[in-house]
């Protein structure tokens, strides 16, 4: 995970990250929280947490607002970001990191992107599922240069990124009115819409319980190959 931080120290950046995140039921939030321990950072207490899926979260620590996630849900709170900071959060997103941005007051202290996300998104699965006749598609929230990076190492063509849980529902009735029947593989709660929209909705064991919930059918890992053996059966 690279903790990535202007105008205060890193490890002051993570821990108000961290503490946002403490509670949340998100792999992100996970890896956030994981680093922190692992530097043994003594976490606070979030208050008036508010949780916007597929955009961020916001607290608040020590009566200062905390925000985390896109940049998109930054800006739309007022708060800019400046050009060295994108530039390094689009270096990292081409590697495949999950980026997240940081914000305590009017600022944006820094970056963090998650490396250790199990996106087991393989070339062998995705030649699997094309063989049964099922076209895969990314459907993401992320930044569009993470996306494609993911997709890229799957061989999967259709991408479409920066999307809400409402766009993802929206491009599952699209390929429905085409006369598509549509599976969805959920990992993250933001994904919660399309699963509603889909006719068959997956979800892994291990995932947070609202996608249970929603899930038609659970698996025991996030990966495309499950999608074909539960076809298969």
């Amino acid at each position: 995970t690279d903790v990535i931080s202007q105008g205060i120290p890193p490890d002051s950046m993570l821990n108000m990250a961290a503490t946002a995140e403490t509670y949340m039921d998100d792999p992100i939030a996970w890896a956030i929280v994981k680093e922190a321990r692992r530097r043994k950072l003594k976490l606070g207490t979030a208050s008036g947490t508010n949780t916007l899926p597929g955009m961020g979260i916001e607290a608040i620590i020590n009566r200062m607002v905390v925000r985390v996630g896109s940049e998109k849900f930054l800006k739309a709170n007022g708060v800019d970001v400046n050009s060295e900071m994108l530039i390094q959060a689009d270096k990292l997103a081409a590697k495949g990191r999950f980026v997240v941005f940081v914000n305590s007051g009017r600022f944006c202290r820094g970056i963090i992107a998650v490396n250790d996300l199990a996106h087991e998104l393989l070339p062998e699965d995705v030649k699997d599922i094309t063989s049964m006749g099922m076209d895969p598609m990314v459907l993401s929230g992320h930044s569009r240069t993470t996306a494609r990076y993911w997709a890229k190492l799957a061989t999967i063509k259709n991408v479409k990124a920066g999307l809400s849980g409402e766009d993802k529902a929206k491009e599952i009735a699209i390929q429905q009115t085409a006369g598509k029947a549509v599976a969805v593989l959920g990992t993250k709660v933001n994904t919660i819409p399309a699963m509603q929209a889909a006719d068959v909705a997956i979800a892994p064991q291990k995932a947070a319980q609202e996608l249970k919930d929603t899930a038609h059918i659970l698996v025991d890992k996030p990966s495309l190959s499950m999608i074909s053996d539960t076809v298969s059966m």
